[in-house]
Parts: structure tokens; C-alpha cells; sequence
């Protein structure tokens, strides 16, 4: 049985925390904490971290202000980390950053099931929600093809480039 996952933030003040103990943001990803006397207030009484100069991406991040729960993959964290960096190159020429949106119409998951074996799963957004929209040895070539198009595209290859941008 699957129960979730415990995000490792020990070293974040808990002002910072989410209740389930996941880092608070804001829509565009900057961290926020629970105080009202310090400038740069977003929604819900709540204040940026460090002048909104601290970003949290990934797995620690909480729930994204106005997107449903983001899969706590690989995916959303890639996406995120690509939004931050152009928030910080923004803020650094002195423009206010824009809020994350995520663009997949839908959420995928690939889970090996040995080396032969395997389940693609879609749509799933919310806990207990989704589909199988693929089983068996497809769905390692198709995780194969998933990585080695990222790695080519980290390598600037035109394959991965043409894949994922």
C-alpha cells in the first residue's frame, strides 16, 4: 500500500511549513511564511521569505496557489525549476516575477515493474484518480525513450530538442 511521501524540509523554519510540512509558496514559486509584519505580503495574510528572493520547487513544495496538486514527480519539478530560473533572471533586472502555471493537460506516470515489465498511468492529478493507459513492455521502452530524450536534451541534441520543447 502506497501511503504518500514525507517531504524532508528539517532545515526550513516551521513558520515556512506547510501543516503537512511541506514548504509554503506563492504562485510564482517563492517561499512564503506565516507573518504579517514583513513587506511583500501575498495571499492569505501570508509574507515572501527573504523579500521573495527563496524559491522552493519539487517534491519539499507545497500546494502551487490556485493549480490543483501537482504529481510529486519528476515532471512538475523539472517545469518548476525551469520557471524559477527565469523568475530570478526577471527579478534581476528588476521586473516582478510571473506565477508558475503548469502546461500538461493531464499527468503521466511510467512505473517499472522489473525490467520487462512495466504501467503507464494518466491523468492522475488527484489521489485515487486515473488510468492505465499502458502495461507491459511498452511502457520500458517508452520510460527509455523519456530518458534518453532528456539527456539529449540537456546535451542541446536535436532529438531532445525537438521532443520536449
Amino acid at each position: 500500500m502506497c501511503i504518500g511521501m514525507k517531504p524532508h524540509c528539517e532545515f526550513v523554519p516551521a513558520y515556512c511549513l506547510s501543516p503537512r510540512g511541506f514548504v509554503k509558496v506563492s504562485k510564482c514559486l517563492q517561499v512564503s511564511q506565516s507573518s504579517s509584519s514583513v513587506d511583500n505580503s501575498v495571499d492569505n495574510g501570508e509574507s515572501l521569505l527573504a523579500g521573495g528572493n527563496v524559491f522552493a520547487i519539487g517534491n519539499c513544495a507545497d500546494l502551487v496557489p490556485g493549480l490543483d496538486p501537482l504529481p510529486k514527480n519528476s515532471f512538475p519539478a523539472e517545469e518548476m525549476a525551469a520557471h524559477v530560473v527565469r523568475n530570478i533572471r526577471r527579478l534581476e533586472k528588476g521586473k516582478e516575477a510571473r506565477q508558475f502555471y503548469w502546461p500538461w493537460l493531464s499527468s503521466v506516470s511510467a512505473t517499472s515493474l522489473g525490467p520487462k515489465d512495466g504501467v503507464l498511468v494518466m491523468n492522475n492529478r488527484l489521489p485515487g484518480s486515473g488510468f492505465v493507459a499502458l502495461r507491459g513492455r511498452l511502457v520500458v521502452w517508452v520510460k527509455e525513450f523519456i530518458r534518453w530524450s532528456k539527456v539529449d536534451e540537456c546535451k542541446m541534441g536535436m532529438l531532445g530538442m525537438l521532443t520536449w520543447r
